[in-house]
């Protein structure tokens, strides 16, 4: 029943090319698959190295945009294969995470996130688990945006450079210029006599 639980969690996990929200993350070790749902997101991932696997899932949840930065907190969970010179075995890793996702240009962002994670392992019948902390750093392209939070922060001083009659030009335009005076009197016609 396990060998499936895994397959099918990552199928249902795997983006929908038609989809624009999907993205292609590159970290060290790891590559991953990510899709934005707005304010949540799912990822799966693979981390290979020194003869240690690791085949996990993320969920996340957009909680807060500070200017073009999104900052999210979530859940992981994966399954752990290992086989190095002297021991041989499973075992899995539960996570927590916080971070932030920032863009770098149309299709390209930068995430960030600390992550405490709870690793048991199992080998020839002998278990060890504990609390290990990880900070994970990746780059995402996302192939198919058709727009970007990068593109959204930028298009504001785009605009306004090129129209000078934007609401930011029109208001710095009117704090700078001196009112036209106002005359206060107007003429009364005086009475005939």
């Amino acid at each position: 029943m396990s060998r499936y639980l895994l397959p099918l969690v990552l199928s249902l996990l795997t983006p929908s090319p038609c989809r624009a929200d999907w993205g292609l993350g590159l970290g060290y070790p790891y590559a991953s698959i990510k899709d934005n749902f707005g304010p949540s997101a799912a990822e799966g991932k693979y981390a290979a190295g020194s003869g240690i696997s690791l085949i996990a899932g993320r969920g996340y949840w957009n909680f807060c945009k500070l200017d073009s930065v999104t900052l999210f907190a979530g859940a992981e969970g994966g399954y752990i294969k290992f086989n190095t010179q002297s021991t041989k075995g499973t075992g899995w890793e539960a996570s927590g995470f916080v971070g932030g996702e920032m863009p770098l240009a149309r299709r390209l962002s930068v995430a960030l996130d600390f992550s405490p994670m709870y690793i048991d392992l199992k080998s020839q019948g002998t278990g060890i688990g504990g609390i290990e902390y990880a900070v994970n750093l990746a780059i995402y392209i996302y192939p198919f945006a058709r727009s970007s939070a990068w593109e959204t922060a930028q298009g504001g001083s785009k605009a306004s450079k090129r129209n000078p009659r934007s609401s930011e030009a029109v208001a710095a335009m009117s704090a700078t210029t001196t009112p036209t005076p106002i005359l206060a009197a107007t003429a009364v016609p005086s009475a005939v006599r």
